[in-house]
């Protein structure tokens, strides 16, 4: 039988022991709804369908991310990324000053619409998304707490991945040229620069790069190993000259036979923001240097740094065959690179002989 007491403060305070139950106190304003709440706990517990929402009810998901960004975020792959977008729902106090029991599948619908409403692509709203619904699959999981995946329960957006946006050789220059000169003397970072470089070669992934040692180079058999990829697959990937040169730069041949360390002493975010404002920098460069008229519309509109991977792709893909071009790239399905081949008709009579 439930307790049912009045506190000093004046609201009524309701409390259940049951052996083989955990302790169940909560409380209310009113006495009624003290006692409805006793009474309809009581019943589950007799029917065997009372599940303890005690835990869900006070810890807020600001705490839950908080506890997540310790404990989950740094062994994931990208981590970096994944702390950025728990900072941004732990400021968003709408979200965050709610409790696993309170955030319902509602709230997660209206923050989806407006992210879609402050112009975020559909492959960021659902990178935020998949946030959410991790923290609530190890919050029921592995810290015992009783709550539903509201994520589950919402459409999430369609995801368009066939982007076809190409670097044009007078586009490539201009970001060259901005990477380079940046106004900020010695403070530059000339890293990003070959970076960028590097990638238009190779075709890596913007985190595979600051996974490369030295030991991990071959520069007589030209060749990159990767041992940590985002499918977990280590991959070899294969240097043309010009890669070699870039990693080599002023070294001689015996100096990078002894070094040790990253190959790409900088961090993933001084890349993010240096790219970004490369672009922002070549656009203008571009507009100073050419009239209104004469200009090429849509000139570095919308490029971003993962459109060099696609761009390296489309040029690796003249050259080698599609087998050989994923074990370069590290894609796992050649559907994804089928986009890339666009052989003429007149080669493959060529070929027919």
């Amino acid at each position: 039988m439930a307790t049912i007491r009045q506190v000093p403060s004046g609201y009524w305070q309701g409390i259940i022991r049951k052996i083989g139950y955990p302790y169940q106190s909560k409380t209310f304003q009113l006495k009624r709804d003290c006692e409805n709440w006793a009474t309809d706990t009581e019943a589950k517990m007799n029917r065997g369908t009372f599940s303890d929402m005690s835990e869900a009810e006070s810890l807020t998901l600001a705490k839950g991310l908080e506890k997540y960004l310790k404990e989950i975020t740094p062994h994931k792959k990208g981590a970096y990324q994944d702390a950025n977008r728990i900072n941004k729902l732990i400021a968003h106090t709408k979200i965050s000053s709610k409790t696993f029991a309170t955030f319902k599948s509602f709230d997660c619908a209206k923050y989806r619409d407006e992210m879609a409403e402050r112009g975020l692509s559909a492959s960021t709203i659902n990178k935020e998304l998949s946030v959410i619904s991790h923290l609530f699959e190890v919050a029921l999981k592995d810290w015992g707490i009783n709550c539903i995946n509201p994520v589950k329960q919402i459409a999430k957006p369609k995801v368009e991945n066939s982007r076809e946006r190409r670097l044009s050789t007078l586009e490539e220059e201009y970001l060259i040229r901005a990477l380079v000169d940046n106004s900020a003397g010695a403070r530059s970072n000339k890293v990003v620069i070959d970076i960028v470089l590097f990638a238009l070669e190779t075709g890596m992934r913007k985190s595979e790069p600051f996974k490369l040692s030295w030991p991990d180079v071959d520069m007589k058999g030209r060749v990159a190993y990767l041992r940590d990829t985002k499918n977990g697959k280590p991959r070899a990937v294969p240097l043309s000259t010009k890669a070699v040169k870039i990693l080599k730069g002023d070294i001689d041949d015996n100096d990078v036979k002894i070094k040790r360390g990253k190959v790409f002493n900088t961090t993933y975010s001084a890349l993010t923001q240096s790219f970004r404002r490369a672009v922002a920098r070549a656009i203008r460069l571009y507009e100073k240097d050419t009239v209104a008229d004469m200009r090429t519309e849509g000139f570095l509109d919308d490029f971003t740094y993962h459109d060099l991977r696609h761009e390296a792709t489309t040029r690796l893909a003249d050259k080698l065959q599609m087998h050989e071009l994923m074990k370069v790239t590290g894609h796992s399905d050649a559907r994804m690179l089928a986009r890339y081949y666009h052989p003429k008709p007149e080669d493959l009579a060529l070929k027919l002989g």
